[in-house]
């Protein structure tokens, strides 16, 4: 468990960032199911939302988490999972305060899907997967994906780039 000290760790965040992590904390009072984070390219939304998700991951027992991206691709060649896995999650485990790895990332062999885990405040397991599609995915893509799959958080890396539909979004929202 966490001591009071540990708990007033809080990475270096930029106030925007720190915003974003609010908005979806779990003890924010105010907090919506659905927040959506726009500006410019370059303005560090995609640090917030994956400091956000690190957060999330700590402090929610068992916290299942999907970080979605149009494609691999995109995804993992200096991409959101890349700076996830190589910088946002390495950076809450250096603050010594009881976030560890439980298994750094690997390709489940019977998913093919790519994963890793932490362990969380309430010594339980978190566990992050990246999902993405192939070029041109549909509406039944996703429905195969995602359909019947219960997530505690979704990143989605570009949404407003990919999915065509209302019943896209509402495919993967409902997880």
């Amino acid at each position: 468990m966490a001591t009071e000290e540990q708990v007033s760790w809080a990475p270096k965040c930029f106030p925007k960032q720190n915003e974003i992590r609010w908005q979806v904390h779990p003890d924010n009072p105010n907090r919506t199911l659905y927040t959506c984070v726009s500006g410019p390219r370059k303005s560090s939304k995609t640090v917030g939302c994956l400091h956000a998700a690190v957060e999330h991951a700590w402090e929610v027992d068992r916290a299942l988490i999907a970080i979605v991206s149009p494609t691999l691709t995109n995804a993992i060649d200096g991409g959101c999972w890349q700076q996830l896995v190589e910088e946002i999650v390495p950076m809450w485990v250096e603050g010594g305060f009881g976030l560890e790895w439980v298994r750094k990332p690997y390709m489940a062999g019977s998913t093919k899907r790519v994963k890793c885990s932490i362990r969380n405040k309430h010594g339980t397991v978190s566990e992050f997967q990246l999902e993405s599609f192939r070029e041109g995915a549909d509406e039944n893509d996703i429905k195969t994906r995602f359909k019947g799959k219960k997530l505690s958080f979704i990143y989605w890396s570009e949404a407003a780039t990919w999915v065509k539909t209302q019943a896209g979004f509402d495919i993967i929202s409902e997880c």
